[in-house]
């Protein structure tokens, strides 16, 4: 209905309408819950810890690089 719709009912009838509105349930609609990322302080859910700057990535391991070849000797 239109505010002129609404407009040429009587308080009555405008009483009974809300009335009416009131009387039914109101359904809470759930959107999800909030769940922070690990760049936020929550959990990582990535077990490989391999993300592009992952604050979780493991500082284990030692490793070398070199950009130099190596020949093996027989």
């Amino acid at each position: 209905m239109t505010k002129e719709d609404y407009m040429k009912l009587s308080k009555e009838r405008l009483a009974e309408l809300l009335a009416e509105r009131d009387s039914k349930p109101v359904i809470p609609i759930s959107i999800g819950t909030y769940r922070p990322s690990c760049y936020e302080g929550g959990p990582c859910t990535n077990p490989f810890h391999d993300c592009i700057n992952c604050p979780h990535q493991s500082s284990g391991g030692i490793y070398t690089t070199s950009t130099t070849t190596s020949t093996s000797k027989d």
